[in-house]
Order: structure tokens, then sequence, then C-alpha cells
């Protein structure tokens, strides 16, 4: 158990997080844990109902949410930090009857009311039909990246189609399917309760002690189960061409590749050429001149992958043309070191963010956990500093030079647009499936 303490002024307020260690979760738990974290938001634990915890989170805290992290170590691509993250906020005088709250939840939650969990699967199903098509670009990313790494395969099974495909099968005969949901439930929260905790604090000297003796008490009851690390088995798939058709009459295109790692020396560099496409190239073909929504360039360094996309987008095979001509473009863009001075200024934001209570229990534990060290982040800031422009084309062109070649695309709009696509398209037309 690690408690990490953060002195930030929090006026009578303490803010809490913790992360769960996820690396050993067996591989056919993954697509149940978005119903895990229903069950921890929607039903009771041990022998109270919903609507006694309902209560004691009302009365006890200012909130208690619950997400999955996925990434990689900074300083190893093949070191994966999966993590159920936890965050609670309440009062000083609330803070012990809201941590015997959490540890409820945690250690109790009970997904045997029958009728209760039926209801929840109900709500999920209609939540994630709305949420699959209105946030369409995000349906179609995670079904690019998919193929690409260990961690964009896990984040398709719990926040793309493969959840759709549940809940269909388990609302549609659910006296069926029940019970082996709920036993995956259980298996998953004896998992979770059992490994490797570590805690990020912010608040008064009492609100620590409080919490150090309770997770020291946690921990002492933990009995630690280890697994097989997903990303062992993992193996990449390249060159897919999807057309996700569903009741939506604009696009969602995009193409994602491979991509170098945080570590690299040239990853501060792709992050400033990603943001000056984004905001060039990309806008100015995709926005202006094809009427999309938007368009940009997205690099996950931790997640080694970098997207081409547009949302709410009028074309699709023009589109994918334009992506399609990224690397001419960038062999004769004229860029100014202005421009990049200008990048560096806009990219550099993200690692400086407002220092407000809870974005700092957040990033202290983040850091930790992913060794984002003073020393690591310093020394990426004055690689971005170096920056030229020779740097950032060369950059761009090594990446985006071998990444089409290992690339996959994936559209998401209305099976007609799609088919009309294809017809556009001379050899490499888009497979399409309809996903409601």
């Amino acid at each position: 158990m690690t408690l990490l303490r953060n002195h930030v002024l929090a006026n009578g307020v303490n803010y809490l997080q913790l992360d769960f260690s996820l690396r050993g979760l067996p591989e056919d738990l993954w697509l149940y844990v978005p119903t895990y974290i229903d069950a921890l938001r929607k039903l009771g634990a041990g022998d109270m109902d919903y609507e006694y915890i309902a209560r004691r989170i009302a009365s006890y805290t200012g909130g208690i949410n619950f997400r999955t992290q996925l990434r990689t170590h900074s300083q190893d691509p093949y070191r994966p930090i999966y993590g159920f993250r936890v965050t609670l906020k309440t009062l000083d005088e609330q803070l012990e009857p809201a941590l015997d709250l959490l540890r409820d939840l945690i250690f109790a939650v009970n997904p045997r009311d029958t009728a209760r969990l039926r209801d929840v699967v109900n709500q999920s199903l209609a939540q994630s039909s709305s949420d699959l098509v209105y946030n369409g670009i995000y349906t179609a990313m995670l079904r690019a990246s998919a193929g690409m790494t260990a961690e964009a395969k896990i984040s398709q099974i719990i926040n793309g189609l493969p959840q759709l495909e549940l809940l269909n099968k388990v609302c549609d005969r659910f006296d069926e399917h029940g019970a082996n949901l709920m036993t995956k439930i259980e298996t998953i929260r004896d998992y979770v309760a059992n490994q490797p905790l570590t805690a990020s604090f912010t608040g008064s000297d009492h609100g620590y002690e409080v919490v150090k003796k309770t997770i020291s008490e946690w921990s002492q009851q933990q009995q630690q189960q280890s697994g097989e690390n997903f990303a062992s088995r993992f193996d990449p798939i390249y060159n897919l061409q999807e057309g996700l058709a569903g009741p939506v009459q604009v696009a969602y295109c995009v193409q994602t590749m491979p991509a170098p790692h945080f570590s690299h020396p040239k990853s501060p560099l792709l992050a400033l050429g990603a943001h000056l496409l984004g905001l060039g190239y990309l806008f100015s073909e995709i926005r202006l001149k094809g009427n999309a929504y938007g368009a940009g360039c997205s690099y996950s360094g931790l997640g080694k992958v970098i997207s081409l996309y547009s949302y709410r987008d009028p074309h699709v095979s023009r589109t994918l043309e334009v992506f399609a001509g990224l690397i001419d473009y960038i062999k004769d863009l004229d860029w100014t070191q202005t421009d990049v001075d200008r990048a560096i200024i806009a990219t550099i934001q993200d690692d400086s963010p407002v220092l407000r209570p809870e974005m700092a229990t957040s990033l202290a534990l983040e850091r930790y956990l992913i060794g984002q060290t003073t020393e690591v982040r310093e020394e990426r800031y004055q690689r971005s500093l170096n920056a030229t422009v020779a740097d950032v084309k060369q950059t761009l062109l090594d990446v985006f030079s071998s990444g089409m070649e290992h690339s996959n695309i994936c559209v998401m709009s209305s099976r007609a647009k799609l088919e009309e696509a294809n017809d556009q398209m001379e050899g490499n037309t888009l497979e399409i499936s309809d996903i409601m």
C-alpha cells in the first residue's frame, strides 16, 4: 500500500483517489468490468439495498466515481499500467463514515438483487446505444485502434461495440444470462478488493491520518491475487478498412497507426507535429473545404498510436483521400519557426494544468503510477524547446511513412453513405457491418 500526500489548500474538503491494479485481470473478465462499475454505482452492498447506499452517498460525500485507466509506463513501452480508479470527495467531519461507505462498496457490492440488476442492465443498454451513436468519433476511433495495442484492444472491449453486444444479449434473455452476470461481477469485486492499492490524498492533517489508518487496515485484509498479463498475448492486426453502419446521417472517419512511445526521443516532436497538422492541413482540407464540423490529429504517447480523424463530416471518400495525401503535404510544408514555437506554447500547457485540489490529487497519483518524474518531464520539455521545423518535419515523415503501411481505417455513418463511398473508391473499399 502506498499513500501520497499532496500539500494543496483544500478549505476543509478532503479529496481521495485510489488505484487498484488490474494488470493481471483474467481476459474473460474485461468484458464485464463496465457492468461491475454500474453495480458499484447503482446496486447495494452486503445486506444494504441500493436505496440505503444512495442515502449514505448523498449524506457523507460530494460524490464517488469509478473508472478504468489503461496506459503504459512512461519509460517502458512494454510495461502496462492498468488500474481501477476510485475517487471520493468529502468534508472533514464526514470522512470516517465516507470511508466506511467506500469499504462496503469495494469489498461487498452485492449484485444479487435480480430485479434491480435487470433495471440497471436495461438502463445501461439505453445509455450505450445512445453514446455509441452520439459519440461516433469515439466509437470509430476505438474500433480503428483496437488492432494496434493491447491497451487499445481492452479499451474497445470495455467502451466500444462489444459492450452493446453483451447488453443486448443479457437484456433479451436476462433469465438465461442474469446469474452468470452476477457471478462475473462478484469475481471482479473479489479480484479488485485484493489487488495492490495506491492512494493519493489532499486535505487536512486529521483527514490524512484517518485515511492512512483506514487503508492500512484494508491492505491487511487483502489476499493478493496474481494473473496473466493481457498484453503478453496480444498480436497486432493491421490494414483493416471497416464501415460501421448506424442511424447517423454524417460520417466519422478515422485512420489510426502505430506511433513512437512516450519515452522515445522524438515523441515531443511528434506531439508538436500532430498539433500543427490538426490546425493546418486537416483543418483546412476537411473543415474549411470539406464542410466537416471538425478534424484533427490525435497522438497518444502512452497509448503508442496516432490517429487522423474527422467528425460530423458530409464526406467519406474525399476525407480518406485527404488522409492519404498527408505525406505529400508534409514533404512540401512551409512552416516557420514561429509556427513551431506557438505549438510548443500550446502543447506544453497539457503538462502544467491549474492545480486545484482535485486535479492535484489525480495528477500526483497518475505521475507516480506511470513513473513521470520531474526529471522525465524536464527532459521532455527541453526536447520540445529545442525543436526546429526540420526536426518536426522529419519526425512526421518517418512516423507517417511507416505508419500508413500498418494503419487501420474505420468510418461510422449510414449504410447508404458508406455504400456510396465504396462506389467512389477504387480497390480499397470498406467492409460494412450494421452496429444496430
